[in-house]
């Protein structure tokens, strides 16, 4: 047992509330997860410090107004695009999946996306956002695992036909002893 009590509820006008301003900002500048928001185009408004970061820019300046196309090469540009015009179409998101990202200019990294429409305040659609994970160690380990398994079950199965082989032998040995057995004792 401990001696931590629980805190006394506390009505919301007691509290020092901060702004929506201040929690967006405050989620924005923290997350290490990449966030990003876009138009009705898939151009970049508004991206967090870890997007910035992971893509090796300084500035926001530099990626609003800018694609996918900008910053991704050609394949993962098209399929990013597609997947955010098929949101605006139907408004149904994205929700968990892994997307391969592939760069112009080093190795293709792996994430864990969700995608979703972004609306104003009148709930049209004015766009996407989405949060992106790094998942490429995890994607790394599970390949390395499905290979490991993958080459154990191709062991099993010759070690299995090899046992399957040693066994007919041996059946094939033992009924010639029989054979043999029966010959000599029935002399």
């Amino acid at each position: 047992m401990s001696d931590v009590q629980k805190p006394a509820r506390v009505p919301a006008s007691d509290l020092e509330m901060p702004s929506d301003s201040e929690l967006l900002h405050t989620l924005l500048d923290n997350m290490p997860d990449t966030i990003y928001f876009k138009d009705l185009k898939s151009r970049f408004l508004r991206v967090n410090n870890s997007w910035l970061k992971k893509v090796g820019i300084k500035s926001h300046d530099e990626v609003v107004g800018k694609t996918d196309f900008d910053f991704f090469t050609h394949e993962h540009a098209c399929q990013a695009f597609n997947d955010e015009q098929n949101i605006i179409n139907t408004g149904k998101p994205i929700v968990g999946i892994e997307e391969k990202e592939t760069w112009p200019d080093r190795p293709d990294t792996w994430v864990s996306t969700t995608k979703m429409p972004f609306h104003n305040k009148k709930g049209e659609t004015i766009g996407t956002f989405g949060l992106s994970r790094d998942i490429t160690e995890i994607k790394k380990y599970r390949d390395a695992l499905q290979v490991a398994k993958d080459e154990l079950e191709d062991r099993v199965k010759e070690r299995t036909a090899e046992l399957s082989a040693a066994k007919s032998k041996l059946e094939q040995n033992l009924e010639q002893l029989k054979f043999l057995w029966q010959k000599y004792y029935h002399l």
